[in-house]
């Protein structure tokens, strides 16, 4: 099957040239090449959907995406894994971050499950994060690489990277794109055992 998102090389690509700079300008665009690379770590074969414009009960707070799993097709019951919010190269992390953790501890949806992943992303720069029981710990990468069995490792750890990620890290730098695809095929398959 084809791939939903940008090869990472023309993420990379996109993300340094500085005549792409007014792509990132719009919010569009940003999570554009966002549910991209969700809908490929979370596949609908899977049973994953993205659901734009995820609101909390009451329609009162809405985040850009939320990825559920539907683990009964018959009752349509569903469980959050994911939470995303994307803003244009303007924004701020730090505001859509707590943006991001007023729609987690305000959504009855959400908030009534212990644990999900979430991501913030402003223009080219982004940070992860883990919430648990309503508190939000922020995550760093490590560099992309295989242990000795050929399996991609994704894991995180707590605590902020150095400086924010970016899209346009060179490969094989913390944070490039694909660590951040290994961390969200991680987040997919260990939602409910991570421990930060």
């Amino acid at each position: 099957m084809a791939s939903a998102s940008l090869s990472a090389g023309n993420i990379r690509l996109l993300a340094n040239d500085t005549a792409a700079k007014g792509y990132w300008e719009e919010e569009a665009s940003v999570n554009g090449v966002w549910v991209g690379l969700l809908a490929d770590a979370f596949p609908g074969s899977d049973g994953f959907v993205l659901q734009p414009e995820g609101q909390g009960e009451g329609g009162y707070m809405r985040n850009d995406v939320l990825v559920r799993k539907i683990v009964d097709f018959q009752s349509g019951k569903q469980e959050a894994y994911l939470v995303f919010e994307g803003k244009s190269s303007r924004g701020n992390l730090n505001t859509a971050g707590s943006q991001l953790l007023a729609f987690v501890r305000n959504s009855p949806k959400i908030s009534g499950q212990r644990r999900v992943w979430g991501v913030v992303a402003c223009g080219v720069k982004y940070r992860l994060y883990f919430f648990l029981d309503g508190k939000a710990v922020q995550l760093k990468l490590g560099k992309p690489r295989v242990d000795d069995w050929g399996h991609y490792l994704g894991k995180p750890s707590q605590g902020p990277p150095s400086t924010d990620y970016t899209l346009g890290l060179t490969y094989g730098d913390a944070g490039c794109v694909e660590s951040l695809q290994r961390f969200l095929a991680y987040a997919r398959d260990h939602v409910q055992d991570f421990y930060p």
